[in-house]
C-alpha cells in the first residue's frame, strides 16, 4: 500500500515537472 503511494507521489511530481518545463522545451 505505501509502495503504490510513493509511487503516485513520484507520477504527480513527474507531471508537475512536465508541465513547467514543457513551455520552455517549446520556446
Amino acid at each position: 500500500m505505501k509502495n503504490l503511494e510513493k509511487k503516485k507521489t513520484f507520477i504527480a511530481f513527474l507531471y508537475l515537472v512536465s508541465i513547467v518545463f514543457l513551455p520552455c522545451w517549446i520556446a
